[in-house]
């Protein structure tokens, strides 16, 4: 029998192997790391855009009651101008903004001050009807709310998180 040659196979040598074996094993914590903070960083904004959206909602529903009341209108409260981008329609989405990595972390608000002029009694009864939906969405969301007039002046508001 006449033997054929055979090609000789590249095969790693046993350092590649075990520097290539450490080197995966040094690497994976430092990949889990990133992913984490990329999907930590996804929580954030997804968080911000539910605030937004409850902000939104508190809003409709405090303008309809302000609508809703005779003596009053949103335009008499109102100065500036309500402005329509042509590219979206009617819509005004708002997107969030912050980002976990350059986002600055604020001190807790301050307590409330006492007013200069005490709010309108139409905005107090609104706020009087609002309190039972921001106390159980308080419930739900841990959220503190302060609702405030076109004035600035606080209509009501639910300033403690709920406790569990």
């Amino acid at each position: 029998m006449i033997a054929t040659a055979t090609k000789k196979k590249w095969r790693p040598t046993l350092g590649l192997v075990v520097v290539a074996v450490l080197l995966s094993v040094l690497l994976l914590p430092l990949a889990i790391i990133l992913f984490f903070r990329i999907f930590e960083h996804q929580i954030f904004q997804q968080t911000e855009n539910a605030l937004i959206a409850q902000s939104a909602v508190l809003s409709a529903v405090m303008s309809q009651m302000v609508e809703e009341q005779e003596e009053i209108s949103l335009d008499d409260l109102v100065s500036a101008e309500r402005s329509v981008s042509v590219e979206n329609g009617p819509y005004t989405p708002i997107a969030p903004r912050n980002y976990l990595f350059s986002a600055k972390t604020y001190p807790r608000r301050a307590k409330a001050r006492e007013a200069a002029e005490a709010s309108s009694e139409v905005m107090l009864n609104i706020g009087s009807r609002l309190s039972p939906l921001l106390m159980e969405t308080q419930k739900v969301t841990l959220a503190g709310f302060r609702i405030l007039d076109h004035r600035a002046t606080s209509s009501l508001g639910a300033a403690k998180s709920a406790s569990p």
